[in-house]
């Protein structure tokens, strides 16, 4: 029978009895129970450097065993190492995929705050929306009242201008018939050579009889105010 080959993680621990050994670079003591499974879990976590190397140097001794074509043995703390190993990776697969399971879980809580923020942010300009549509019809009320008010002055002063117009031309018409009237006493006393009535008197810087005098300065004061 071959000799049972022992494992490359001896050269990092000695023997302190039959269920302990201590790490020869840290002095750590470690529980071995006849296997190297804690052996190995302590390089692995403390000294990872020469876990690789150890792992490196059993690849090697399964290669040199294969070229010598020596049938297979199973080492028992062989197989502990590598099922170590494969246990190691299920662990590692299981913490990649908690990770990945958190990262999906704080994705979708940062889509649902997303999702509120849009939703807030669609009210607010729906409010802002309905705001601006009150305020511009109260603008457009305020500006119709403003024009149907700038309607009716425009047409009360079109009223009162024309108002004017048409008492300007009463009046010019006023004076012209006084003029002819004027004309025609004036051809009177001409033709008649009489003088005029005592009572009625003679303006000396006009010519015009007293009353008529009067007349004519009331009509030019009427046309001054009028404009």
């Amino acid at each position: 029978m071959a000799p049972r080959k022992r494992s490359v993680v001896w050269s990092f621990f000695r023997a302190v009895d039959e269920k302990k050994v201590t790490c020869l670079l840290c002095l750590e003591t470690v529980l071995h129970c006849g296997h190297t499974t804690n052996m190995l879990r302590h390089l692995r976590s403390k000294h990872l450097n020469e876990y690789s190397s150890a792992a490196a140097s059993k690849d090697r001794r399964s290669v040199a065993a294969d070229d010598n074509s020596q049938p297979m043995m199973i080492n028992s703390e062989d197989y502990c190492d590598d099922a170590f190993d494969v246990m190691g990776a299920c662990e590692g697969e299981v913490r990649v995929l908690e990770r990945e399971r958190e990262l999906t879980e704080a994705l979708r809580r940062a889509q649902q705050q997303e999702a509120r923020a849009l939703e807030q942010q669609r009210e607010l300009l729906e409010t802002l929306r309905r705001a601006n549509t009150r305020e511009a019809s109260a603008e457009k009320v305020a500006l119709e009242t403003l024009r149907r008010s700038q309607e009716q002055e425009a047409r009360s002063l079109q009223r009162e201008r024309e108002d004017l117009q048409r008492e300007r031309v009463e009046l010019q018409m006023e004076k012209e018939r006084m003029q002819r009237e004027r004309e025609e006493l004036e051809c009177l006393r001409r033709e008649s050579g009489l003088e005029r009535s005592p009572v009625q008197t003679v303006d000396r810087t006009t010519g015009l009889f007293q009353g008529d005098v009067v007349q004519e300065q009331e009509v030019t004061m009427r046309e001054e105010v009028l404009g």
